[in-house]
C-alpha cells in the first residue's frame, strides 16, 4: 500500500476515471491521467474478477507492490489507476508484473 499523499482521493477519483487516457491488455486496463504535483495511484479489483474479497485483496497488493516498483522510473507527474479484469487472478506473479510493466511502456509513462 501507498502512503496516503501517493494514493488517489475521493474527489480526484472520479476526474481520472473519466477524463483519463485509457490502456488496455488482456487482463488489465490503465487509466492515466496528467497530474500537477506528483504521481498518485490506484489499485481496483472489481468483484467480477472474484467474489471472495481476499483473493481480491492479495490481487490488489501485488498490483500495489508492481506500481511501488516503478514509481521512480514514472517521468510526468500522472494519476494512475490500474484495473484487473477476468483472468488476471490466475497469473503469476512475474507474469503479472512484466505484463504491468509492458502496459505502462505503452501507455509513455515509464520508459
Amino acid at each position: 500500500m501507498f502512503p496516503r499523499n501517493k494514493r488517489i482521493g475521493k474527489t480526484l477519483f472520479p476526474n481520472v476515471f473519466r477524463q483519463g487516457r485509457i490502456f488496455s491488455s488482456p487482463t488489465f486496463s490503465l487509466r492515466v491521467r496528467k497530474n500537477e504535483n506528483k504521481n498518485t495511484f490506484a489499485v481496483v479489483v472489481p468483484e467480477s474478477v472474484s467474489p471472495l474479497a481476499t483473493r481480491r485483496n492479495v490481487l490488489k497488493r501485488r498490483g500495489y507492490v508492481v506500481l511501488r516498483k516503478i514509481d521512480k522510473k514514472i517521468t510526468p507527474p500522472v494519476s494512475v489507476i490500474l484495473l484487473f479484469k477476468k483472468g488476471s487472478e490466475k497469473m503469476t506473479f512475474s507474469k503479472l508484473e512484466s505484463e504491468i510493466k509492458d502496459l505502462c511502456k505503452k501507455s509513455g509513462i515509464l520508459s
